[in-house]
């Protein structure tokens, strides 16, 4: 009986230390609840933000919006499956004796995501220019680059480590 007390006390104390040093790593690496709590919101305010700048119109504005939302439903589902496909596949790799022909399977059904994926998103972009007039979608691009930029130049002052390559443009 105090052995069973003992080691749940111990358990406890190891589960403790474990959870203590998790949340640490997270703090250390710049994670903060509070800060994540709001992105959405910030996210959707940052767009219709855009939205203003390159000069839609209120109609124009719905109809983004609303592309936007049926595409991040359709997006979502991609993304799961694409998690899916990848975990089966690791798993499977990392079996002591992988199977030859479940690899072959998991790696075509990824790449098969991969390709609907960027399918996807040509699609979105084609309904996108259906809606905003060449110059609003030129516009767009530009404000859109200014702002990948600005995400990589804050990335690299936050402190990467030396050398580390960014994996979207190769740098």
């Amino acid at each position: 009986m105090k052995k069973t007390i003992k080691l749940v006390l111990v358990s406890m104390f190891m589960v403790a230390v474990a959870t203590s040093g998790m949340v640490a790593k997270a703090e250390a690496f710049g994670f903060d609840r509070d800060k994540t709590e709001g992105m959405h919101e910030k996210r959707g305010e940052k767009m219709d933000d855009l939205m203003r700048e390159i000069g839609l119109t209120r109609e124009q504005q719905e109809r983004i919006k609303a592309l936007k939302e049926e595409y991040r439903e359709k997006g979502e589902d991609l993304r799961e499956q694409l998690k899916t496909k990848r975990i089966g596949l690791r798993d499977e790799l990392n079996k002591p004796q992988s199977d030859k022909a479940v690899l072959r399977k998991l790696v075509d059904e990824t790449a098969d995501l991969y390709r609907k994926r960027t399918e996807f998103r040509v699609e979105g972009v084609l309904e996108m220019k259906k809606v905003l007039t060449p110059g609003q979608f030129e516009l767009l691009n530009e404000k859109m680059e200014i702002r990948k930029e600005v995400r990589r130049q804050l990335m690299e002052h936050k402190g990467r480590r030396p050398g580390a390559r960014d994996r979207r443009n190769g740098r």
